[in-house]
């Protein structure tokens, strides 16, 4: 299965929903209100809920924007330098962010706790040190949840 074979969008007005966004890490420190870590390079899926005011659309252009106070912990990752966000997402609406979690189960989560403080799961960042991350496995997460590729900006 192909990416393209997965239906594009664009946002439409006050779309809620659960993603996933992809995050290039260079390597370095995380530093964050609770603890600094250091996180090897490579590649990062991180899934994401937007249900309140703005949905989708305000959430994820959140993700892309480098200056902004640190809200959730996916806001020190991407906020950070070292950081770069893919201004595509996969965007789900009628899956719930626990259900991409544990859909995801066969990829590493190298920070415990990062992003599930609202969650029973372990953490909602995924980590590959080589791209694509197994694509034929998440393409068909993707497909299962029937998420959409949404481009973002």
């Amino acid at each position: 299965m192909a990416i393209s074979n997965i239906h594009r969008r664009t946002f439409t007005g006050d779309l809620k929903g659960s993603y996933l966004i992809l995050i290039r890490w260079r390597g370095g420190k995380l530093l964050s209100k609770e603890k600094t870590v250091e996180l090897p390079a490579g590649h990062y899926l991180y899934a994401g809920s937007a249900n309140g005011p703005g949905g989708l659309y305000a959430r994820l252009s959140r993700h892309l924007r480098k200056h902004k106070t640190a809200h959730w912990h996916i806001d020190e990752l991407t906020g950070s330098s070292n950081a770069e966000v893919f201004a595509t997402a996969i965007v789900f609406t009628s899956a719930s962010e626990s259900q991409i979690v544990e859909s995801l189960d066969f990829l590493s989560c190298p920070i415990e706790g990062f992003g599930s403080s609202d969650s029973p799961h372990s953490a909602h960042l995924f980590y590959s040190k080589e791209f694509p991350l197994d694509v034929n496995r998440i393409l068909s997460v993707i497909k299962k949840l029937k998420g959409e590729v949404i481009e973002i900006g």
